[in-house]
């Protein structure tokens, strides 16, 4: 029973974690767009978010008020994928954020690069 049991939380283990990060990577895909150039910046590739993906990801983020913060993929100009750290960062007044719950804004800082910022509305 021993066995079955270690055996049934490593499978379950397993599940979970590679249905997190599937869920993760699967936020954005390509546009299939062709990349445009934007001048001094090169090359911008495009994306599209998975809605539901990208709220259900968003849901459990920290408010910057709490000190901690959760870490999110985003795409970059050149097509690639950064992972940045994430924190809701609410700009409207408490009595608007009541009557709006679903209207959030979130700001975002590069793990490797802290100079590039992101902000999400």
């Amino acid at each position: 029973m021993k066995v079955t049991t270690t055996w049934f939380t490593l499978v379950f283990t397993l599940i979970l974690n590679s249905t997190f990060a599937f869920s993760q990577e699967n936020i954005w895909q390509n546009a299939n767009m062709p990349a445009k150039s934007t001048g001094n910046f090169g090359l911008a590739h495009f994306f599209n978010a998975e809605n539901q993906a990208l709220r259900t990801k968003l849901e459990p983020v920290p408010n910057e008020l709490r000190g901690t913060s959760d870490t999110i993929s985003l795409p970059m100009p050149d097509g690639s994928l950064e992972k940045f750290f994430i924190v809701e960062s609410s700009n409207m007044e408490d009595a608007l954020a009541e009557k709006f719950p679903q209207i959030k804004s979130f700001r975002s800082t590069a793990l490797m690069h802290p100079q590039h910022l992101a902000v999400l509305i």
